[in-house]
């Protein structure tokens, strides 16, 4: 590095000119070697060697163990020089991105982005916009980031084409999910039929659409596991075939997908559910649970024999009539083919190689929650991911700016480098 290649250079009374001494020197012989031109006895106490021997007989000196500092290689790192040859102790790799995923962080990006020197991004998971009661400010912030980022990523179709107007860059990057967090649950036995929902339960749930169902099949149980942020959903306690057991953990989420004999993706056509990518879709197929969706995108761009939709609220009670016809080999082909899209946030990322990213979120990981899209990073991500953003970046690890992991009333620590979010989710 051209900082340990930086010359010294003596000028004095009685020192020959234009000599030249090609041996590695250190700062500690700086001492030593002006006390020697000063005739001036050595520091009792003091470190290195007086330069002027070599100056004078225009030999090398004696070639030492050198050891350095340069921030070129992080503000930890040690340079050991020994015999023409450099050991670099304590290397960090450099940032690799600074990820935002709310508009309000965008001061913060902006000043991480400029002292790591690393470039943007804007991580978008959903339509904030769309939640009931968010003020305008909201919309003007997320203008700014989309304009500011030097990259912009999006989990749905439907953000990635609102995102391009504003953004320079622009990439699709879909949701997944890990499927070591989610193994395979056995169909459950021969009884009661259990149907269920686990999420944040707001106005973008149908509510008329569930009422309907549960009415329809009175002698199955119906559990809408999440945050109630409706009325019309907290009606629905009314029916005696249906639950409402509140938030649960995110560690709880498998073993509540293991239980059911399908699970529900209820949502209205709003512009919330339409711009989103539902991770509780991808954990219940990874999990091998038949799923039944509105025909909205995120869940329509599923094939029909691992999804089954439903047009129109009425629709719903006779799709879920498919599942009597699931098997064990539908549910391992609904496995597979969560598999084969890695999660967004790469795999690999807790290697030592992989590069470091600082994510900034805003979510309490330790907090109960329905279930969330899991995006881990540090902004140093923690596990071996399975999904399809794997493809897009190699990635990461960061001032750990959360997030991977996703949502639903739980998230994820204020930590640079984790992700998640604090508002409830639609999807």
């Amino acid at each position: 590095m051209a900082v340990l290649r930086v010359p010294l250079i003596l000028a004095a009374p009685g020192l020959p000119e234009g000599r030249r001494v090609t041996c590695p020197v250190r700062h500690v012989d700086v001492l030593p070697t002006v006390l020697d031109l000063l005739d001036l006895p050595p520091a009792p106490q003091g470190s290195g060697s007086s330069l002027l021997p070599a100056v004078a007989s225009g030999e090398d000196c004696p070639e030492v163990p050198i050891i350095a500092e340069s921030p070129a290689y992080g503000a930890d790192s040690k340079v050991v020089i020994w015999k023409r040859r450099k050991l670099i102790v304590g290397v960090r790799r450099p940032t690799a991105a600074v990820v935002l995923q709310l508009p309000f962080w965008e001061p913060l990006g902006l000043l991480l982005r400029e002292r790591l020197r690393a470039p943007l991004v804007s991580d978008r998971l959903e339509l904030h916009t769309a939640f009931p009661g968010v003020p305008p400010v909201v919309e003007q912030g997320e203008e700014r980031l989309l304009r500011a980022a030097d990259r912009v990523t999006s989990s749905s179709p439907d953000l990635l084409t609102r995102s391009q107007s504003a953004a320079r860059r622009t990439l699709l990057l879909p949701n997944a999910t890990s499927l070591s967090d989610f193994p395979p649950a056995p169909t459950p036995p021969c009884g009661e039929v259990v149907v269920g929902y686990v999420g944040a339960l707001g106005p973008w749930v149908d509510a008329g659409a569930l009422a309907a169902a549960a009415r329809a099949h009175p002698y199955w149980r119906f559990e809408l596991a999440g945050r109630v942020e409706s009325e019309e959903i907290a009606a629905l306690a009314r029916l005696p075939n249906l639950r409402l057991p509140g938030e649960i953990r995110y560690r709880d989420v498998t073993g509540f997908f293991g239980r059911l004999h399908a699970a529900l993706v209820p949502f209205r056509d709003l512009p919330l559910p339409r711009a989103v990518d539902p991770v509780k879709l991808y954990e219940a197929l990874a999990v091998g649970v038949p799923v039944v969706a509105a025909a909205l995108p995120g869940a329509a761009s599923w094939e029909e024999s691992l999804v089954y939709l439903y047009r129109r609220p009425e629709e719903l009670p006779r799709a879920l009539e498919a599942i009597a016809a699931d098997d064990a080999a539908s549910r391992l082909r609904r496995r597979q083919a969560v598999g084969r899209r890695p999660e967004r946030f790469g795999r690999g990322a807790s290697s030592r190689r992989s590069p470091t990213w600082v994510r900034v979120s805003a979510r309490r990981a330790d907090r109960p929650g329905a279930a969330h899209r899991r995006r881990t990073g540090p902004f140093t991500p923690r596990r071996p991911l399975t999904g399809r953003r794997e493809a897009a970046t190699a990635r990461p690890t960061s001032l750990r700016t959360s997030g991977g992991s996703r949502r639903t009333g739980a998230g994820t620590p204020l930590l640079a480098g984790h992700r998640t979010r604090t508002v409830p989710s639609g999807g």
